[in-house]
């Protein structure tokens, strides 16, 4: 689910009784206008989320549970949010990868894939290592530390984000105990 959806669901779930699409729209930073198509848009996708009336909105907070837990397998929706998540790929497989699966896995375009691969390209050559593609397949070419420096790093770069999903991070990093290298007050912070 996009974040904006995931904020308004937060956001309504957050409240005990309705909430006017007026405070809404003030605490997401958007038009009233907006907010209205941001809930139909929800309510088209998952049928009964948000109850609507003369007094504002509400959630049904058991769906609302539901759907925020179902996003821990979050679909990088950004360029940036997709470099992070094709270098972890590349980075943790030990075979060269598939544009194809790739473009398949994001839900994008080739062409869109080519803006993200320059991207993922400048941030590996930041640690010496190098996106090296061969007909259709992918792979980083690389000392390992400079691997282990770059997924330190994107760890600690994730970390950092106000919305930061600690079990969408220990999905992409089984082999890590998360809350273990996570600081207390961020490891508190699960979405």
């Amino acid at each position: 689910m996009e974040q904006k959806y995931t904020q308004i669901a937060r956001l309504l779930l957050d409240q005990n009784g309705w909430v006017t699409a007026a405070s809404l729209s003030d605490h997401m930073g958007v038009s009233v206008r907006t907010v209205k198509n941001y809930i139909s848009e929800l309510n088209s996708t998952y049928a009964s989320l948000i109850e609507s009336s003369s007094s504002g909105y509400r959630i049904d907070t058991e769906k609302a549970a539901k759907l925020l837990n179902d996003t821990s397998q979050h679909i990088p929706q950004t360029n940036k949010e997709r470099s992070s998540y094709v270098a972890i790929r590349l980075l943790r497989s030990p075979e060269t990868l598939s544009l194809y699966d790739l473009c398949d896995e994001l839900y994008i375009s080739m062409s869109t894939l080519r803006t993200v691969m320059k991207r993922t390209r400048r941030m590996l050559e930041q640690y010496n290592l190098i996106l090296s593609t061969s007909g259709d397949n992918v792979e980083i070419r690389g000392e390992e530390r400079n691997r282990r420096r770059m997924l330190s790093s994107i760890i600690f770069d994730e970390s950092q984000l106000s919305f930061f999903n600690m079990d969408a991070l220990q999905d992409s990093f089984e082999e890590i105990d998360i809350d273990y290298i996570i600081p207390q007050p961020l490891a508190a912070i699960k979405l």
